[in-house]
């Protein structure tokens, strides 16, 4: 999976390779759309429900903890404000 993250939002969320049978349907724009744009709260969850998928409710919550993973780091990150710190 790999998930773009810019000033603390996510600005592209992709599954790169899915082997499991069900789940799939995670992997394509209609459920990955949905991450765009999203950042944390004040209590650490994104800032918007995401529909789930019938049959594939595992695969949404997985991505769900990605990207709640993706923003976590992303604020600890010297990018965290948009721009790179430079240290002398």
């Amino acid at each position: 999976m790999g998930v773009v993250v810019n000033s603390g939002r996510i600005t592209r969320l992709d599954v790169l390779i899915f082997r499991v049978s069900r789940g799939r349907d995670v992997r394509h724009p209609f459920c990955t759309q949905q991450f765009r744009g999203a950042r944390l709260d004040t209590d650490g969850r994104l800032d918007r429900n995401v529909d789930g998928i019938t049959g594939d409710t595992l695969s949404v919550h997985a991505l769900i903890r990605v990207a709640r993973l993706a923003l976590l780091l992303h604020r600890h990150t010297e990018f965290a404000d948009g721009t790179p710190q430079h240290t002398p």
